[in-house]
């Protein structure tokens, strides 16, 4: 339970010998997983591939095939401080098109916020039949899409219909709990942050490579921009650019 960072920059995964099916079932010391070029074309099941990793915050796919998936149940269950789920995946298939079953997906992931996916995100229609996506978001009640959608709108009887990008403002019926990433950026850039570390604050600059400096308190940093105070971090968004405003760390 030491894991706490894992990079998997274009790995095949394959049924015949490196399945991903409960690769980190129960690492409650894992924050953060990217995958980045990443083929799962070739294997089957995601089966509880993240189930009660309680410490995840982030979970990253970038450029990632998942068109070989057919069974996604569990994958991210009993995840309760899992925060963000980038799912940018191919153009060429961007969605669970081969997906039959997604049971419990996400269920009890009470911190999840934001599911960010391809604008043309679809999922396979196998996951409209009964019991194919039971529960899929049960227990996701911190969880809305990026027209608003909310988990009071939430109806598990009907899981699958929530499992597409949030348009309630065009039609309030049409509610989803998945928000399309539209932004050029890449979402390695998205979140910086500063975890305080006795009297300093380390720096996680998650770009797909780890870079960490040690920043003492109540100092300014140059460039930074776009702070949220949350207890003792500081959670900075850089912009594409590279180019930010002066920060004073709050601790």
């Amino acid at each position: 339970n030491t894991l706490k960072e894992v990079h998997f920059n274009h790995v095949k995964f394959d049924d015949s010998f490196s399945t991903p099916q409960r690769l980190f079932d129960g690492c409650t010391g894992l924050k953060t997983v990217y995958f980045d070029g990443c083929d799962f074309s070739n294997t089957y099941s995601t089966v509880s591939m993240f189930k009660n990793c309680t410490n995840l915050k982030y979970v990253y796919f970038k450029n990632t095939d998942f068109s070989g998936i057919q069974n996604f149940q569990n994958m991210f269950k009993g995840c309760t401080s899992l925060k963000k789920i980038y799912m940018i995946l191919p153009s060429s298939n961007p969605g669970l098109t081969g997906a039959v079953g997604a049971d419990s997906m996400f269920e009890g992931c009470s911190s999840l916020e934001r599911i960010y996916v391809n604008s043309g995100f679809t999922i396979s229609a196998s996951l409209y039949n009964a019991g194919e996506a039971d529960n899929l978001f049960l227990g996701c009640e911190k969880l809305f899409g990026e027209k608003g959608c909310n988990y009071g709108n939430y109806d598990n009887s009907r899981p699958a219909d929530f499992f597409h990008i949030d348009h309630a403002d065009a039609n309030p019926a049409d509610y989803g709990f998945l928000s399309a990433y539209f932004d050029n950026s890449d979402p390695f850039l998205e979140d910086w942050l500063y975890e305080v570390n006795g009297d300093y604050c380390d720096l996680t600059r998650y770009t797909g490579s780890e870079e960490i400096v040690t920043i003492p308190q109540n100092t300014y940093v140059a460039d930074a921009g776009d702070v949220q105070s949350i207890s003792k971090k500081v959670k900075i968004k850089p912009t594409l650019s590279g180019n930010y405003t002066r920060l004073k760390l709050e601790t």
